[in-house]
């Protein structure tokens, strides 16, 4: 891979610096006219740009060099083509050489040398023809002699006798575009040999100086040995006679390479930016929009100005997340492009980024430097959360005052992290104000020296026994509820009197501040501090010690240095959904029949909600389709109903009104009846019509509220749904093929069924099948007296008896009797028994059924009485009330234990009463 650097400033350790180099050679194919062919394309001059006419052609030239080339560069340039009959350019004689390579006669006043060559490499030839680019004697070990060359894909460079070779890197290879640039230093014998296929020099040897002239011509392209020669074409080369400062040098082997090597358009990647973050590097830069990139490649280094490790390569974005790294460390970055041809640009400017370890909540401090007292008005904590969850503090103050601003601004930042991803890519803001008894809003302020930093009311403090105030309010566009976890202060005073109170739309609590320590933290863990949008977290103090007279002092309170909160999303509507996908892959037999369906449903402590689904089918396909119900199903809201467990059994009826198969769609999914020629709920060819049956069996109690239906398959524009409870029945046209419709006020309790059924006449084939219902539980609704005697058509009151059976109206209401049929139903009534209690004793034990929930003002209890009936002492006592259980639906039963012996008689009454 090549690579190279736009500066290299003091590279060259130990070098001199160079004198006012002279250029005494420049043949560059770019000059229009530079190049003088015949009219075969042969070049039979090329002219000098120095003006020193050290032209190539001058002496002689070997074979027939052309122009233009057939190959270009990489930047899309044309050189001459050296391809054919061994060309090459006798560019210097031996006289001409002396004057800048004899250190010993003709150059000993120079500082020394440099050379400079653009090389297109059409082939890299075997290791015996050398590939010189520019030398005197083909002979390596003659002491007098200097040749450049790229032998066998390696750099080298010949002096003295000596090979110096670039071993290791990016070797030389057909179609690179190859700069080769060479600095030699007279009065140390260091030398620096850099090459744009690899952006990096040799720079450890040195060779005394001396006289590295020859007797033989320099040659361009070859040496004087005929059986050495390059196969490419040479673009532009430049002879220096003296030695070049590191900075001149390292430019012109840039520009060379920015001319020659760097692909029509691409550029050095621009605008990298990067950020510390949770235990990563985040790196981003602007795309190249040139259409030459391949891929970038992002180099990484723990020093400064030595990105030598390749973090990343072959990246198609132009953004690269770090992640093999170590928090607290500095790390050090620059970024190139590699075009389609192969060619790498330099590195970008270089950037630094410090991973951090980042908290798992929200960490927020107001720490204070500044020793004067600063209003800060309100404050506006405006926090982004990025791609990855790291959330950063953006702090305001309504005070535009540049000392204000100053305080606030030290606390931006990267503050910590959200782990839900649902809260990625979102912002939200905390907005805080102070008050004065609930109505005068006046400064947050800070002040470091007056006693501290912090935030407070006026003044760093928050105190005044209530009186003064700091409200924060939450607000964003995204969903999202802040859940604190603990409050950060400083500054307590007043010993044993010091307290902070905190509030929210439904929590309050009170924390006397301890005074063992001027500052600390306070854990809210589990004490309910949770925002909502629109909601306020209000931070205070108690006007009132604990025994709630005495007032607290007016001194007494802290500062507030900070907070730790979760950000979480909304939790999601309570709502439980079914749906029915397709998931059989065949239609044969009786592979879609599900025949009897059972839904599970299990509620966890939290209200969430699990589905397992089962079929009394015994395909393995159906089964298994059955099964991929199974899963996560929403939450309910009704907390009578965590931690228990209820069911929905599903079976159909065909158009018999017999037991009939639900099935499967194989085209869309949804529920259906196998009853006619379609997997469908059918339109009846008789008075009959099919239907599927949804029996709810839930012990725990609470209403299954309905929100919606969906449908998918149906087959004809006027096709109806007929739903039907106990107290519903509703008929629906359903106007699209596939839709939802609402279905508010459809409840079930537990023992009640929900049947959707298709009520048209027509073509049988006519229907639709069931895609999904949702429905939640609510708390149950307790039965109204009122609601009650209409439904029964009651013309006495409570008190009175219309069926005159000896129970009055209320009574039979509180029992679950029926007040018009004239007759007490048994199992309506109160039952005893005697139970042997261990001994001598015994005890009765009176079971009754009471409404659950229980009525507003309703009450049950017993009269007991010992005295007989004809003068009864009855009385509300006597009796112990040993537990409840589940009765049928809306109703619970009562056990009561009421002692008694071989010898007493006790007589026990029910007695419900309405207040």
């Amino acid at each position: 891979m090549r690579k190279r650097c736009l500066t290299l400033v003091g590279i060259l350790v130990g070098l001199a610096a160079g004198a006012q180099a002279a250029l005494i050679c420049d043949l560059d194919a770019t000059v229009p006219g530079s190049v003088v062919t015949n009219a075969s394309g042969v070049a039979t001059d090329w002219v000098d740009q120095s003006g020193n006419a050290n032209n190539a052609g001058d002496l002689t030239r070997v074979g027939d060099p052309l122009f233009p080339s057939a190959s270009l560069s990489v930047s899309g340039l044309s050189g001459v083509d050296f391809t054919t009959g061994n060309a090459g350019y006798r560019l210097f004689s031996s006289a001409e050489q002396d004057s800048f390579l004899d250190f010993t006669g003709a150059a000993s006043a120079k500082s020394g040398f440099a050379v400079f060559a653009a090389v297109k490499v059409d082939s890299v030839n075997a290791p015996v023809v050398r590939d010189p680019v520019f030398g005197n004697h083909g002979n390596a070990t003659i002491l007098n002699n200097f040749i450049l060359k790229y032998e066998g894909g390696q750099v080298r460079a010949v002096m003295a006798g000596q090979t110096f070779s670039k071993s290791g890197g990016t070797p030389v290879a057909a179609g690179n575009t190859l700069i080769i640039a060479f600095n030699y230093n007279k009065a140390t014998g260091a030398f620096e040999l850099w090459d744009s296929n690899n952006m990096s020099s040799l720079n450890t040897n040195a060779v005394a100086n001396g006289n590295f002239s020859s007797t033989q011509t320099m040659w361009l392209g070859r040496t004087d040995n005929g059986g050495q020669f390059i196969n490419g074409a040479i673009g532009e080369f430049l002879v220096y006679d003296e030695f070049l400062d590191a900075s001149a040098f390292s430019n012109k082997y840039t520009e060379l390479t920015d001319k020659w090597a760097v692909a029509a358009g691409i550029n050095t990647p621009t605008g990298v930016s990067a950020v510390g973050s949770a235990s990563s590097a985040v790196l981003d830069w602007a795309d190249d929009g040139t259409g030459f990139l391949d891929f970038y490649t992002v180099y990484r280094s723990t020093i400064s100005g030595t990105n030598n490790y390749v973090a990343q390569t072959n990246l198609s974005a132009s953004a690269y997340i770090d992640t093999d790294v170590t928090n607290g460390t500095p790390y050090f970055y620059a970024v190139t492009a590699t075009d389609t041809n192969g060619f790498e640009t330099t590195y970008s400017d270089e950037v630094s980024a410090t991973p951090i370890e980042l908290s798992p909540d929200v960490v927020v401090s107001f720490p204070v430097t500044d020793p004067v007292l600063r209003n800060l008005i309100t404050v506006t904590l405006d926090y982004t959360v990025d791609g990855a969850g790291v959330v950063t503090l953006d702090a305001s103050t309504s005070n535009g005052g540049a000392a204000p601003k100053a305080v606030v601004d030290a606390w931006d930042g990267i503050v910590g992290s959200v782990s839900d991803s649902a809260m990625y890519n979102t912002s939200f803001t905390l907005t805080g104000i102070a008050k004065t008894n609930d109505v005068a809003t006046i400064s947050l302020s800070t002040w470091a020296d007056n006693p501290g930093p912090g935030l407070g009311v006026k003044t760093p403090l928050i105190k005044d026994a209530g009186a003064e105030k700091i409200e924060w309010t939450l607000t964003s566009a995204d969903d999202v509820v802040v859940n604190f976890k603990s409050v950060e202060y400083t500054n307590r005073v007043a010993n044993g009197d010091s307290n902070l109170t905190f509030l929210d739309e439904d929590s309050r609590e009170e924390y006397v501040l301890p005074n063992s320590s001027s500052g600390g933290s306070i854990d809210l863990i589990g004490e309910g501090f949770s925002l909502s949008v629109g909601d306020t977290f209000v931070v205070t103090t108690d006007d009132f010690k604990d025994d709630g007279i005495t007032p607290r002092a007016s001194s007494a309170g802290a500062s507030l240095f900070g907070f730790v909160f979760e950000a979480v999303p909304s939790p999601p509507p309570p709502g439980i959904t079914v749906t029915f996908p397709n998931s059989i892959p065949v239609a044969s037999g009786d592979l879609n029949k599900v025949d009897v369906l059972t839904f599970d449903f299990t509620v966890d402590g939290s209200g969430n909600v699990t589905i397992d689904a089962s079929t009394t089918a015994a395909e393995a396909t159906t089964i298994a389709a059955v099964d991929a119900w199974d899963g996560p199903a929403g939450s309910v809201s009704y907390t009578g109903a965590y931690s228990t467990a209820f069911s929905m059994t599903f079976s159909a009826l065909g158009n018999t009104n017999t037991t009939s198969n639900l099935g499967v769609s194989l085209s869309d999914g949804g529920l259906g009846v196998f009853g006619k020629n379609a997997w469908r709920i059918d339109r009846a060819s008789s008075t009959n019509m099919e239907s599927i049956a949804i029996g709810l069996s839930m012990a725990a109690g609470g209403t299954v509220d309905f929100q919606n239906v969906g449908w998918v398959n149906r087959a004809n524009s006027t096709v109806d749904m007929l739903l039907s409870t106990p107290s519903v029945t509703q008929t629906n046209n359903l106007a699209t093929s596939a839709g939802t419709m609402n279905l508010t006020g459809v409840s079930l309790l537990d023992g009640q069924a929900i049947s959707f059924s298709n009520p048209d006449a027509g073509d049988e084939n006519d229907g639709y099948t069931l895609a999904s219902f949702s429905f939640d539980i609510l708390e149950p609704i307790a039965l109204v007296y009122s609601d009650w005697a209409t439904g029964f058509g009651l013309i006495n009151g409570p008190d009175g008896d219309d069926d005159n059976d000896g129970l009055s109206n209320l009574y039979e209401f509180g029992v679950g009797g029926n007040p018009v049929n004239g007759t007490v139903a048994p199992a309506n009534m109160p039952v005893s028994t005697v139970v042997d209690a261990g001994g001598s004793s015994n005890v009765i034990e009176y079971v009754y059924t009471r409404l659950e929930p229980v009525p507003s003002g309703l009450t049950y209890y017993l009269n007991v009485s010992t005295a007989g009936l004809l003068f009864p002492n009855w009385t509300d006592g006597g009796y112990t009330v040993e537990g409840e259980a589940n009765a049928a639906t809306g109703f619970k039963t009562v056990t009561n234990q009421i002692p008694v012996d071989a010898n007493t008689e006790k007589f026990i009454k029910l007695i419900v009463e309405q207040q």
